[in-house]
């Protein structure tokens, strides 16, 4: 961007190693979108989100989720322990549940949330820049619904349950895909 290479010019070849890895750095070069379409990142999830997909295993943070509030992974993005959310509630006339408790013009809000900051080593999670409980987002208005499932397992799995799984994506229209932790698998499980 703009005064890049001025900078690349003022720091060391250390200094701009250590803000290459930075949480703001690192969330820019992980712009995968794993859970819908939305380059917030902002997912609707719990602790055993946090536990079985971030692997974040952390009696605080669980706590936070439980009480109401969400987890940020990114630590870029919190002032004082709050982060700034801004939402445009806009409502499809066909969801006559969510129009009525929603009438009139779409309207756009601004929110400061407390929020639980993990470690900046959770920064580079893919999909996810925040992990919000339900009942956060229903008591800011804004609707969400479920996109996929997370299934871990304590070992690779083998041929066999691989191919079954390749099976049942293909069979259900192949509008899915396989994530996997193992870089071993990474180009052929990354989008089946």
């Amino acid at each position: 961007g703009k005064g890049a290479k001025e900078l690349a010019l003022r720091i060391s070849a250390d200094e701009h190693k250590r803000l290459m890895n930075s949480p703001a750095c690192v969330d820019e070069s992980s712009t995968m979108v794993t859970f819908g379409t939305d380059e917030n990142k902002i997912v609707i999830g719990d602790a055993a989100l946090l536990t079985s997909y971030v692997k974040l295993d952390d009696p605080a943070a669980a706590k936070a989720l439980a009480e109401g509030t969400p987890v940020l992974l990114n630590s870029a993005y919190a002032k004082d322990g709050e982060v700034t959310l801004k939402a445009v509630h806009t409502y499809n006339e066909r969801d006559k549940e969510m129009r009525a408790l929603h009438p009139g013009k779409a309207r756009t809000t601004t929110d400061r949330l407390k929020v639980y900051v993990a470690p900046d080593r959770y920064a580079s999670t893919p999909g996810i820049r925040m992990v919000m409980p339900q009942r956060t987002a229903d008591r800011l208005g804004l609707h969400s619904e479920e996109y996929g499932s997370i299934y871990t397992l304590n070992r690779e799995p083998t041929d066999a349950e691989r191919q079954g799984a390749d099976a049942a994506i293909e069979q259900a229209g192949n509008r899915a895909y396989v994530m996997t932790a193992n870089p071993e698998r990474q180009g052929e499980d990354e989008a089946v």
